[in-house]
């Protein structure tokens, strides 16, 4: 996996959300590419942000410290190629759910 550099120009709206705990995801991720301070931004909290490149797709991942909820945002939107495919998890061992938009015109 290819390290984006932050910012991307990934879309604003996360395709949907999973919930770990911090000590978990960084057994899998590591130390973050970008921890996000700013209170206002984070509703009180921080979140650790890491962003990758495979092949065409990119995505980044925005865990959210204080919910214990990494969000996933990604182009193409491909929530489970993320979580199962690239990330290595299994079905059973996390909860997760798909976020829809309605399409913009």
């Amino acid at each position: 996996m290819k390290i984006l550099q932050l910012p991307t120009d990934l879309k604003e709206e996360a395709v949907g959300a999973f919930k770990i705990t911090e000590e978990r995801i960084h057994e899998k991720l590591g130390e973050p590419h970008y921890i996000e301070t700013d209170e206002e931004a984070t509703y009180g909290g921080h979140n650790h942000v890491w962003a990758y490149q495979v092949g065409e797709l990119k995505f980044l991942l925005e865990f959210r410290k204080n919910y214990e909820v990494c969000a996933v945002y990604s182009e193409p939107p491909e929530l489970e190629k993320v979580l199962f495919e690239l990330l290595g998890y299994e079905r059973e061992e996390i909860e997760y759910c798909h976020y829809s938009h309605p399409s913009k015109s």
